[in-house]
């Protein structure tokens, strides 16, 4: 709900915090723990929205034997999604590198108020992630492309 900022009727401010009032759901958190902290089972930990818009919950995980590739096809393509994944590349003089990627998955298909849920929900997601490598919005998977996140890591020959 939005406010009235004095008294130009123009002028319209976030309520206090700037987020949607959306909590994490338990368990969010030690799962990220685990995959930063060398537990990494996972390739991915993706989240959504609970159907009453109040919770952003686990929405898939998958084993480390899937590939980025992986993750990036089975995104839908009109909803939103945050996710978290360990992205793996081969570093120019280090051979086969690891690091955590946060990406926030609002295609142009979704519908207007998803991704304003989203946006406005992103800092409590990234607040309990911390100590990603890179942050990837994308709304198209040209956005989201292996090639992409190599350039946003500073990876891209």
């Amino acid at each position: 709900e939005f406010k009235r900022a004095g008294t130009d009727h123009k002028s319209l401010i976030m309520p206090s915090g700037a987020m949607s009032g959306v909590s994490l759901a338990d368990g969010i958190k030690t799962r990220f723990d685990d995959m930063k902290h060398g537990k990494k089972t996972n390739r991915y930990m993706q989240m959504k929205m609970s159907d009453d818009s109040k919770e952003i919950v686990i929405d898939k995980e998958a084993p480390k034997s899937d590939s980025y590739e992986d993750f990036v096809g089975q995104l839908p393509s009109d909803q939103c999604r945050y996710a978290v994944v360990d992205f793996a590349y081969q570093g120019n003089e280090t051979g086969l590198k690891e690091v955590l990627i946060f990406v926030v998955w609002c295609p142009d298909n979704a519908s207007v108020k998803q991704k304003m849920l989203y946006a406005s929900s992103k800092d409590a997601v990234k607040a309990t992630c911390t100590g990603v490598a890179a942050e990837i919005q994308a709304t198209d998977f040209d956005e989201i492309s292996t090639d992409a996140v190599l350039e946003k890591l500073g990876a891209k020959k």
